[in-house]
């Protein structure tokens, strides 16, 4: 009999027995057996998020950070976090089912494409051989495609010669045209050979992998068109909130945990979409990838330890393409993973896909783009030149060191507002469990139109509150572990039982927050000596951008108070830019002519934007 000891894990409908041999807390078995569990802090063991309830065995005495984080009823009921909770014999872990819950991210592309990708189907009907015409297979194949370079990949060789007979010598030749000729089958590499006419099965999937939301969308390669789009919560939460934090687990932990983390949560999305859809993953023949720079190297394996420190250097940020197999990735065995473009270590190639989704490039007038997440990522300029930085926003703004904050998940508070009564909403109408980024701002917004809390970013406790602050705010304001705080959403209204609030500490990380990408945009336009006024248009990109309230935005002065008339909100932009790249070879060439385009300005060197993040710091006049 086996006297290995083990641990039951259960979330949602998955439950598993594993071994904790080796292993000092459930984070790490988490992280080890494919589950997932939100870390923000990377199991440092001071966010508070990594929450998971003992069912059986015990929980032990709570950590100093639990009974401080935790309300007592929480931890009778065995909730713990998974950071600082040993494994026994025995044990079973209950673990929030997350990640199957998301805010839609991502929405079908209606807009018009161009349909000239750069992998495609011909089908052709070859002569046969005869005694007089000897050719291979091979050379006869290439002969008929007009295939540039005189090869095919091993497994498809070995094959070759049962494929073209199989249907009579009839076949269809998958093609990469990246560097061809403009003939009518201009093809620079022969990728496969199929047999029969398989040119109705032809599909790609573009992904943006952000570091919290990762979206995929289903595009029909003949004819240029997305049919599905499906969008998940990265599950690299469970390695940290930021690229920092992930950087240093990776360095400690080696990139193949991360590596395989993304590549299953991708092949999982592809899966849902093809059965939605009625199609087998066979059928995907390229897979095209946008993300920042260390979401990339994540994806490809490759060592990101060079962007965590200065000077900041990536493996690369060039524009790659991989068999998928190699990978891991579960497609066509004959089929592409692509990444598209970066330009630094922090701006990666989301933000080029974002520049090609706006069209900013292709306009004389000055645009901004800001793709507001867990970085700041910021483009200023038109067809002639384009500037761009990345501020360090920090997490903030998708929940992470907030006290009660949350990702864009089912229950999170995400709008908020005076309607007589202080009143919200949650993603899905469900019962609250916590406020995400949008909500959090129109909340401070709020508070600061009624002056509950000052300028300096000050929330003010109950007994100073100025005369004007309405009633039914003044109500809400309370005191929470010793500090000023604001209830959001009463006990009775929540998940839990227990009341949500917005703390004074919760102002703090707002501020730091929105100091950093105003900054930014200071930053840039003082470089480019071109004033706000002279901006004509200002694009919010982003998993968090897309769903924040503008005027709340400029309420608070994440948004210069000069571009109030002039924003536009353009969802996941990019996931659109990849969408585009995989339909047309042009638009994925401009992608390489964008990132080598844009100057990139380091803003860790910059004084500028060190006079300007001081300056942004409070929240102005309201």
């Amino acid at each position: 009999m086996s006297s290995t000891k083990t641990i039951t894990i259960r979330q949602g409908t998955r439950e598993a027995r594993h071994s904790f041999e080796g292993v000092h807390t459930v984070l790490e078995l988490l992280q080890r057996s494919g589950f997932t569990v939100a870390a923000p802090c990377g199991g440092s063991g001071t966010c508070g998020k990594c929450l998971v309830r003992v069912i059986r065995g015990d929980a032990g005495e709570p950590s100093t950070m639990e009974r401080r984080l935790l309300s007592e009823g929480r931890l009778a009921g065995g909730t713990r976090f998974a950071c600082s909770l040993t494994p026994e014999a025995n044990m079973e872990v209950e673990v929030p089912d997350w990640h199957g819950k998301t805010e839609n991210k991502a929405a079908l592309i209606a807009s018009p494409l161009d349909n000239d990708p750069a992998l495609v189907k011909r089908v052709m009907q070859l002569a046969p051989p005869s005694i007089t015409d000897q050719r291979p297979d091979l050379e006869r194949i290439l002969a008929a495609g007009k295939v540039e370079t005189s090869s095919l990949p091993l497994p498809a060789l070995q094959e070759l010669a049962a494929t073209v007979r199989q249907e009579e010598y009839s076949v269809t030749l998958l093609l990469d045209r990246k560097k061809g000729r403009d003939e009518e089958w201009p093809a620079s590499r022969l990728l496969a050979v199929e047999p029969g006419d398989t040119t109705d099965r032809f599909w790609g999937v573009a992904i943006d992998i952000g570091t919290t939301t990762v979206a995929a969308y289903l595009v029909d390669l003949n004819r240029a068109h997305t049919v599905d789009v499906y969008s998940e919560l990265n599950r690299q939460a469970e390695f940290g909130a930021d690229v920092v934090t992930r950087i240093s687990y990776a360095q400690k932990n080696g990139v193949k945990p991360v590596q395989a983390t993304i590549i299953g949560q991708i092949n999982g999305m592809i899966a849902v979409l093809t059965e939605r859809n009625k199609l087998s993953p066979a059928e995907v023949y390229l897979a095209l990838v946008a993300g920042n720079t260390t979401m990339q190297h994540f994806f490809a394996g490759l060592d990101p330890a060079g962007i965590g420190v200065s000077p900041f250097i990536p493996v690369t940020t060039g524009a790659l393409s991989f068999p998928a197999e190699d990978l891991g990735i579960r497609i066509n065995r004959h089929g592409l993973a692509g990444m598209l473009p970066g330009i630094s270590g922090y701006v990666g190639a989301d933000v080029v896909a974002a520049i090609v989704a706006s069209r900013m490039r292709e306009r004389s007038e000055i645009s901004l783009l800001i793709d507001i997440g867990t970085n700041g990522e910021i483009v200023l300029g038109n067809k002639e030149w384009l500037l761009a930085c990345s501020t360090a926003a920090g997490p903030a703004f998708e929940g992470a060191q907030i006290r009660f904050g949350v990702g864009g998940i089912e229950g999170a508070v995400n709008t908020f507002g005076l309607n007589g009564n202080p009143t919200g909403t949650t993603i899905g109408s469900a019962a609250a469990t916590g406020i995400c980024g949008s909500g959090m701002l129109d909340i401070a917004a709020m508070l600061l139109k009624t002056g509950v809390i000052e300028a300096t970013g000050r929330l003010l406790p109950a007994e100073e509150l100025p005369d004007s602050v309405p009633s039914p705010v003044r109500e809400r304001c309370a005191t929470f572990e010793g500090s000023p705080a604001f209830m959001v959403v009463p006990a009775e209204e929540t998940r839990d039982g227990e009341a949500i609030y917005l703390t004074e500490q919760d102002v703090r990380e707002l501020q730091l927050a929105k100091a950093a990408i105003a900054a930014g945009v200071s930053t840039l336009l003082e470089d480019a000596q071109v004033p706000i006024e002279a901006v004509t248009s200002v694009y919010l990109a982003g998993g968090f951008g897309s769903y924040m309230n503008a005027e709340s935005a400029l309420a608070v002065g994440l948004l210069p108070a000069g571009a109030a008339g002039r924003i536009e909100v353009l969802g996941n932009a990019a996931g659109i830019g990849t969408v585009m790249s995989i339909t047309s070879r042009t638009v994925a060439q401009e992608c390489t002519r964008i990132a080598e385009h844009v100057r990139y300005i380091e803003l860790s060197s910059s004084p500028a934007f060190q006079l300007a993040y001081i300056e942004q710091m409070t929240f102005g006049e309201v």
